[in-house]
């Protein structure tokens, strides 16, 4: 799955997607929305509270990151301050 567009052109092994059969897609993602949803979330509209599954200040990082695959997570939140 592509999502977005990179940044310069790009090639790819034709000779490896037809030898492992892949499929590839593209979706386009994040245009506009994500200034908008930034302000619902100042603004205080948003309820993520439910969300949150985990909150970790930015020295715990690494420990945050270890069971990021859980399908126990939703979204883990890391504190700057």
């Amino acid at each position: 799955m592509l999502t977005g567009l990179p940044h310069k052109e790009f090639s790819l092994l034709t000779s490896t997607i037809v030898r492992k059969e892949l499929t590839i897609r593209g979706s386009m993602i994040y245009q506009d929305e994500f200034p908008a949803a930034l302000d619902l979330l100042k603004q205080g509209e948003m309820k993520i509270e439910r969300l949150i599954t985990e909150t970790y200040p930015l020295e715990m990082l690494s420990q945050a990151l270890e069971g990021f695959r859980s399908p126990d997570r939703v979204k883990t939140l890391i504190r700057i301050s």
